[in-house]
């Protein structure tokens, strides 16, 4: 049976608890025996700890999506804040034993990834702005991600079945000086009908038989390096010989994984297929739960006339909305692409894991 999370209780425990540990230092001996300060504890909330490198790597991303806004001190004051809410609601979840699945982790991690990579334009110049192997920011994110998705279960669950009325919110805010209230950016919610353009078989076809040719020749003598320079389509890999450099299982795409995991060190792989695109794979070296491969990859891309054909469709089913004849709803259900559709065709926010964004980080139209 599921015990009630009593809040309240548990806030006065934790709030207690950081006043204790706060600014606890953390050292390290050197070789030489010179004392270093490797990190230092801000605040501990039941068995979560809140150290200074999480502040200072949240406020790095803040930097980066967000430009020079705001003073230091106030932004990593309001991170603080944030972080101390979410270790309340995880120690809450400890005492509710609330748990994440490895696969929702993993499509979580996977789709943050994207989007920063994205955001950097490629995974070396992220790896360069954190002044971090992508190994070990993937590792740090991995943690992190875990604990959001946590906390966002622990905090549904103490917020199920309570309604806020528009009443409630104009007394509320009556309560405010007017001039204390801070000015917000709007918050809006996406929901989505996905299209993905058919790909034309003979061309799918077309891109599978070149890769297989350059699987040819690497298995007659030529070098994998030099022709995932020449030929792969990952910017992230290409200038390196399609080299990604030791990483951690759980950090791919399933099908991509299990093959890099299955080859012994040197070994060339048959092509796969991932949502990427068509890929071999040649083993460098498997450390235990890591690996270091090299890959090609040749994209399958929609031609332009794929495109018209999809945006022509998703044209058609917004003419039907209009008009009433279906509901936004039954319409995401009925004809969207999208794997996750099942929650209405709900956007996901990748830098919070929630269904609202703010309007500044929406690209204009």
């Amino acid at each position: 049976m599921t015990k009630k999370i009593n809040v309240k209780k548990i806030m006065k425990i934790c709030l207690i608890n950081m006043v204790l540990t706060m600014l606890l230092l953390v050292t390290v001996r050197s070789h030489a025996q010179e004392e270093i300060i490797a990190d230092e504890i801000i605040a501990v909330v039941g068995k979560h700890i809140i150290l200074k490198s999480n502040i200072e790597t949240q406020y790095l991303q803040y930097r980066m999506q967000n430009g020079i806004t705001g003073s230091e001190s106030t932004i990593k004051c309001s991170i603080i804040e944030n972080l101390l809410y979410e270790k309340l609601l995880l120690f809450a979840g400890d005492v509710d034993s609330v748990e994440v699945s490895d696969n929702e982790i993993n499509q979580s991690l996977d789709m943050r990834l994207r989007y920063y990579v994205n955001q950097f334009g490629s995974e070396d110049k992220m790896a360069e702005y954190y002044h971090k192997p992508l190994e070990k920011i993937k590792e740090e994110l991995r943690e992190i991600v875990k604990e959001q998705l946590l906390s966002q279960k622990v905090s549904n669950e103490i917020t199920k079945g309570i309604t806020i009325t528009p009443s409630d919110v104009r007394t509320f805010f009556r309560k405010i000086p007017k001039d204390s209230i801070p000015t917000i950016n709007p918050i809006v919610e996406i929901d989505q009908i996905v299209r993905i353009p058919p790909i034309n078989k003979a061309y799918k076809k077309s891109v599978y038989d070149r890769l297989n040719s350059l699987r040819e020749r690497i298995l007659k003598g030529e070098k994998f390096e030099t022709l995932a320079i020449l030929y792969s389509e990952d910017p992230g890999s290409t200038k390196k010989g399609g080299e990604l450099g030791l990483t951690k299982r759980g950090s791919w795409y399933l099908e991509f994984e299990a093959t890099a995991f299955s080859l012994k060190p040197g070994e060339i792989s048959n092509i796969i297929e991932t949502e990427a695109g068509y890929h071999i794979i040649q083993s460098i070296d498997r450390r235990g739960e890591y690996v270091n491969v090299r890959h090609i990859l040749l994209m399958v891309k929609p031609s332009p006339e794929d495109l018209a054909s999809a945006a022509s469709y998703i044209d058609s089913i917004a003419t039907l909305i209009k008009s009433d004849s279906i509901t936004f709803e039954n319409a995401v259900l009925r004809f969207s692409d999208d794997p996750n559709k099942i929650n209405f065709g709900a956007v996901v926010n990748p830098n919070t894991l929630s269904n609202t964004f703010d309007i500044s980080e929406l690209e204009p139209a």
